[in-house]
């Protein structure tokens, strides 16, 4: 089977690249192809400096966009201008069973795409940008442009995918006419041996994620204050609020180090250093780090916004908190205090994600989607 996989609008291998996720796409597709002999063309708004990308997987190829047409610098005239890309990608798209569509965003250009070849359109989606536009947006005209978008491509594709059930719910209700066209398939993660919490550092805190409004760091730090000599608290990640977070860290005596953007390899060995990873943010998706955190038995504790609460069972494998009270230092000190608790939550986090987002168990979901499109 042959599948053509269209990135999202504007993202390349390179951008997957600099974020430090290129090698964790490919893997989930490397797997799929050659468990199941699919075969994966990348169509992607990049160069060809993308080809050169996936040399080292023979069961892939690239069709750089922006080597059939032209790149503009004007964002606005590069979304008028993507709608030729469908005419101009026909002839290398021949022999293509079906299109896969990751994320939202450029949606209408594989919808085009899936009219010109005549093939089945499955979209994936990470999180539900309709949701996160009403949470990180006071406009109303990007909220609409939102919902628009996610009514178009729901009602034209032939599968849409979200990654919780959370969002499952919210395309039941605001999309109920197409709910059967929906299914849930979570992220996944590689499942890795759990260093025991006796061999991790217990005076530091592990947090991962963008430095912006929406992870909510000015909420940890300001809970861990005057604590800069009981623990540290080690962030990954980059933003526009590295500046802000630096100075309120030393306001509030609290040590911070930042570690930058590392690749999702680094990442996931240094998970095995840390007893607990918080997640302080106001709303989420599907949450891969805290699915890597909790496949490496590390102990989470997360705000009680619903993408979390779907994950953990406070007490049971993991700890969660409310926003509006949440009093994690004294969480914090209260945890600490029973190893024997917090060795079998570790066990129980790790044995839940093992069974439910293993690569092999959402490898295999994604298998019968393509199956069952592929044979109409």
């Amino acid at each position: 089977m042959n599948i053509a996989i269209f990135t999202t609008f504007d993202y390349s291998l390179k951008t997957w690249k600099e974020a430090g996720v290129l090698t964790r796409e490919l893997e989930f597709f490397n797997y799929l192809s050659k468990k199941y002999n699919l075969n994966f063309t990348f169509v992607t708004y990049g160069d060809k400096n993308d080809i050169e990308l996936i040399q080292n997987y023979s069961n892939f190829k690239v069709i750089p966009i922006y080597s059939l047409v032209k790149l503009r610098k004007n964002k606005p005239t590069r979304y008028l201008n993507s709608l030729i890309i469908p005419f101009k990608l026909k002839k290398y798209l021949k022999n293509i069973d079906l299109i896969y569509q990751n994320q939202l965003l450029g949606s209408w250009v594989s919808i085009i795409t899936k009219y010109v070849i005549k093939k089945p359109l499955m979209i994936r989606t990470g999180y539900d940008m309709f949701s996160f536009a009403k949470f990180a947006s006071n406009s109303s005209f990007k909220i609409l442009l939102y919902k628009m978008l996610t009514l178009f491509s729901i009602s034209l594709c032939d599968l849409f995918t979200v990654t919780s059930k959370t969002d499952y719910q919210i395309y039941e209700k605001n999309f109920k006419k197409f709910k059967d066209k929906v299914l849930i398939r979570p992220n996944w993660v590689i499942s890795t041996k759990r260093n025991p919490l006796d061999n991790r550092n217990k005076n530091k805190i592990l947090s991962v994620g963008r430095l912006v409004d929406q992870k909510n760091f000015e909420l940890l730090i300001k809970e861990f204050q005057n604590t800069n000599d009981l623990l540290e608290i080690d962030i990954v990640g980059e933003g526009s609020q590295l500046g802000h977070l630096s100075e309120l860290g030393k306001d509030n005596k609290v040590k911070l180090n930042f570690l930058g953007k590392l690749t999702n390899e680094k990442l996931n060995l240094i998970y095995q250093d840390y007893i607990y990873y918080f997640s302080t943010s106001k709303y989420e998706g599907n949450p891969k780090t805290v699915l890597e955190a909790m496949a490496a038995g590390c102990i989470v504790v997360l705000s009680n916004i619903p993408n979390h609460t779907e994950l953990v069972e406070d007490g049971v494998n993991g700890f969660l908190f409310e926003l509006k009270n949440p009093e994690l230092l004294k969480l914090f000190k209260s945890a600490t205090r029973d190893l024997e608790l917090l060795e079998k939550i570790s066990l129980n986090a790790k044995t839940e994600i093992d069974d439910s987002n293993s690569l092999n168990e959402i490898a295999h979901l994604f298998y019968e989607d393509f199956v069952s499109l592929n044979s109409g």
